[in-house]
């Protein structure tokens, strides 16, 4: 029977085998093809594509639960990060978070060349606009000048305010503080950590897995590098994930998938508090590779075995690597399929789409070589809404740059000797 939904409830027991071995899925549930919901009106002569409505609340709520018994706190919670109140904050206060904002917006029309008709003024593009103000100020002045923005927007309300107000709070919790040493969500990709899996190295290490290991974590380790060269996520990002696939004739494989990602803050919470990847152009295998990985990993995050399994599958990498290759420097890591996946889609997608589905750091620092066209995986694509903010973002740092590179004078030229 085909159910509307197709998510599975998070408080499902799993069944463990024996020597507390951990399986992807239990037997009673591996589905060769991902599964689907039913149209809710298929009898109507217009079809609207189905659009994503966002992470379960069953899974929202157990992954808070979780979070909240292991760390003292809800990393999805942005309350700390809303815009002021007015009874935060007297109304002297208030008046001045006015008077600072219309400042604001008289600098941005003025840089923007701007007349003063509002119908011409889009409030997503000012608060890319003063976003891209901050590296010019201090903390506190950047403070001072996002709860004015945010204040004044309140009182405008619509749909792009609504939008403008998510991205300078998104912006807020991107700067959660950095991770302790010893804690489990830290990234430990190191100097001798490969950052690319070459297609043939690749090839010899699933072949060895699946063929020549005895490892209980095996299986897992293939799952876990295979998703993630297709989805290129953290490998922490897998504790909490949530999968969507409804019907779609109009698609190409008759569905449409989107992959939630809740834990946002490993690589950065400019998408908001969940990161949304389109997977509707995988193939029914790849998206039942993926589907097994969210599932296994809510179920170990769940279950408070997620840096145990984690730490286990990694150090199976690891032995792996040394015993095939054995002069190397260098040994390939979990994080190594992340960085491989975002190789593979710099040359199929613009910086905005690509900072969109992997995050603001893939930009930075040097990437491996990509795979043979023939070799690559289905790519993962980002929904038009958080492509959007980062559009903004980008044009704005642009303008902003080529606006003071235009006020700094020219440097005098030496004199001959």
């Amino acid at each position: 029977m085909v159910t509307e939904s197709h998510r599975r409830p998070p408080g499902r027991t799993e069944i463990e085998p024996k020597s507390e071995e951990v399986v992807l899925l239990p037997k009673s549930h591996q589905p060769s093809v991902p599964r689907i919901s039913r149209l809710r009106n298929p009898a109507s002569p217009v079809f609207h594509p189905p659009k994503p409505s966002g992470p379960s609340a069953e899974v929202m709520r157990a992954l808070r639960t979780m979070s909240r018994a292991s760390q003292g706190h809800d990393p999805f919670d942005l309350s700390d990060v809303e815009a002021p109140r007015e009874r935060k904050a007297s109304q002297a206060t208030l008046d001045r978070y006015l008077d600072r904002a219309e400042k604001l917006l008289l600098q941005y029309r003025r840089e923007r060349r701007i007349g003063g008709l509002e119908e011409e003024l889009s409030l997503l593009v000012w608060a890319g606009w003063l976003l891209a103000l901050k590296p010019t100020l201090a903390a506190s002045s950047w403070r001072y000048y996002r709860q004015a923005a945010l204040h004044w927007l309140i009182g405008h309300p619509g749909e792009e305010a609504e939008e403008a107000i998510g991205l300078l709070q998104a912006e807020a919790a991107s700067q959660a503080p950095r991770f302790g040493k010893n804690d489990p969500r830290r990234s430990n990709f190191g100097r001798s950590t490969e950052r690319r899996i070459r297609p043939d190295d690749y090839t010899r290490l699933v072949n060895y897995l699946s063929s020549f290991s005895r490892s209980r974590w095996a299986r897992i380790l293939i799952c876990w590098l295979r998703s993630g060269l297709l989805t290129g996520l953290h490998p922490i990002e897998w504790r909490a994930t949530d999968l969507e696939v409804r019907h779609d004739p109009t698609a190409e494989h008759g569905r449409r998938a989107w992959l939630y990602v809740l834990s946002p803050e490993v690589t950065s919470r400019w998408n908001g508090v969940v990161r949304t990847l389109d997977l509707s152009a995988f193939s029914n295998a790849e998206l039942a590779v993926v589907e097994r990985m969210v599932e296994s990993g809510r179920e170990w995050a769940l279950g408070g075995r997620f840096p145990r399994v984690q730490g286990e599958v990694a150090d199976l990498l690891h032995r792996t690597c040394k015993k095939l290759w054995p002069r190397r420097k260098t040994r390939y890591g979990l994080e190594s399929s992340r960085w491989q996946a975002i190789a593979n889609a710099r040359s199929a997608m613009e910086p905005d789409e690509l900072q969109a589905v992997f995050g603001l750091d893939v930009l930075r620092g040097a990437v491996g070589s990509p795979w043979p066209p023939d070799c690559v995986m289905a790519l993962p694509r980002a929904v038009e809404a958080e492509r959007r903010r980062f559009r903004v973002r980008a044009e704005m740092s642009n303008h902003r740059d080529v606006l003071m590179q235009a006020l700094v004078p020219k440097r005098r030229r030496s004199r001959s000797t």
